[in-house]
């Protein structure tokens, strides 16, 4: 990550402008602000689709020595997706309702993980 990042901030200025964005734009986690109201700006879906586009950006990202920097990154990255994916499988019965509560980062591939496998996903931080 701190490779990815630097070279980012190196050799990418466009995708260091939209994580600078994303960032910016992240919830306000605080004693001042109620914790389902940061839930629900972590689970909107625009901002979900935002960090799956930058994450899927990072594939084309390589150092000086064409070295696939974001290449592996994501590949990592996409091997924890799996872990977490597989655990839950594992770990459940199909008739179990299973809450889980992990980073914003992970949310655009963990559902497409779980609706891939049939499964229905719902965001109990939806406006309604």
């Amino acid at each position: 990550m701190t490779e990815l990042n630097a070279t980012i901030q190196g050799s990418y200025p466009e995708l260091l402008n939209t994580m600078k964005v994303i960032s910016k734009n992240a919830p306000d986690i605080s004693l001042n602000t109620p914790l389902v109201d940061s839930f629900r700006k972590l689970n909107d879906n625009k901002a979900t689709k935002e960090l799956e586009r930058m994450y899927l950006s990072f594939v084309t990202v390589t150092d000086n020595k064409e070295k696939m920097i974001g290449f592996d990154f994501l590949n990592k990255w996409s091997e924890r997706e799996l872990m977490v994916f597989k655990n839950i499988v594992e770990t459940s019965n199909s008739n179990d309702s299973i809450l889980l509560i992990i980073g914003s980062d992970h949310l655009w591939m963990l559902r497409k993980l779980f609706e891939g496998k049939g499964w229905k996903v719902i965001n109990p931080f939806a406006n309604k």
